[in-house]
């Protein structure tokens, strides 16, 4: 009866079967997303106890008050985030200074040797002639956008020992750091001009011996002839020339022919212009400019027209500063030995 009654029983209603608990059955966020699983979203508190005897859901219990933070733990939080952050992007920005300074660094010193190394060029374009110990690279560029002949350039990876010789050395920081069988040319030369400076400078080297006791008796050669014709009034010369004269700062070639030059009559020295590079490397001036009076332009060209070498000047004309005259670069020593009393 009883088990009769069981089974007579009247089916539940939806409402019943409605509130009556699935057991076992859960599904995640992950198995709706099908993404694996993933944090639950949990329930409120009391969805897990069982309904009411009268079929009721229990009430969940109440949430917990949120923590109530004071004024001072606040600002205490936020000044440790804003110093933390403060610190994080101090660091960044000083990372990122040290890193724009090196590049910046780097580029600057290969700006500055880049253009020294133009200036020299230059200078050997106007002033040298014969063969140049350069680097690889300078010999690479001179040839192939510069149009120089090769057989005018001497690398110093294709020479050894004593067959590494020629007139000029261009002296870069590459052939210094790295100048190979090319060291002995260096340090056997010595320099007529330089351009830049410290490590980035690039030096022009004319080859031959030039001991420091030897350019010491040449400078006080060429300071006491330099007195002698300021003191024989037949040279008239401003104050900053004069020192010139004085102070050994002038071409000895100058000089001598200078001296035979007055022995006609007075002469005008408007001024001894500096050359490129030159008085960086202490070599002496080796350009006058004369007075057109009381000379004329004319004197003056038949006078250093017929000067035989080493006195012969690269040019001799006028100009409109006056009369120019330019000797080579690298004066022979001891050009001055009987005209010094030496």
């Amino acid at each position: 009866m009883n088990g009769a009654r069981g089974s007579d029983a009247a089916p539940a209603s939806a409402d019943e079967r409605a509130r009556a608990p699935v057991p076992g059955l859960r599904v995640t966020l992950g198995d709706l997303r099908g993404t694996g699983p993933s944090p639950r979203v949990p329930a409120p508190r009391g969805a897990d106890r069982p309904p009411r005897p009268d079929g009721s859901e229990p009430s969940p219990s109440p949430a917990p008050a949120p923590s109530r933070l004071s004024g001072g733990t606040l600002l205490t939080r936020a000044w440790t985030w804003l110093h933390q952050d403060r610190v994080l992007l101090v660091s960044i920005a000083i990372l990122i200074g040290a890193v724009l300074l090196g590049v910046g660094m780097a580029q600057g010193k290969d700006d500055a040797e880049g253009e020294a190394r133009d200036q020299a060029i230059q200078w050997l374009r106007d002033f040298g002639s014969g063969q140049v110990i350069v680097d690889d690279r300078t010999r690479t560029e001179l040839v192939g956008r510069a149009g120089w002949a090769p057989d005018r350039l001497v690398s110093p990876t294709t020479c050894a020992g004593d067959r590494c010789r020629a007139e000029w050395v261009l002296s870069t920081p590459t052939l210094r750091n790295d100048a190979g069988t090319a060291g002995g040319a260096i340090s056997d030369s010595y320099p007529v001009a330089v351009f830049g400076t410290g490590s980035s400078r690039v030096e022009v080297r004319r080859s031959g011996l030039e001991p420091v006791q030897a350019r010491e008796a040449e400078r006080r050669a060429r300071a006491v002839v330099g007195e002698a014709l300021l003191d024989s009034g037949r040279v008239e010369a401003d104050e900053p020339t004069r020192r010139l004269f004085t102070a050994g700062r002038v071409d000895p070639r100058i000089l001598a022919t200078l001296a035979g030059l007055i022995s006609g009559g007075p002469v005008r020295v408007v001024g001894l212009p500096a050359l490129p590079g030159e008085d960086a490397a202490d070599q002496p001036r080796r350009q006058i400019l004369l007075a057109n009076s009381p000379k004329s332009p004319a004197e003056f060209r038949a006078y250093f027209a017929v000067q035989q070498p080493p006195y012969q000047p690269v040019s001799a004309a006028d100009s409109e500063t006056g009369f120019r005259v330019l000797y080579p670069p690298a004066a022979p020593s001891r050009l001055l030995q009987g005209l010094a009393g030496s």
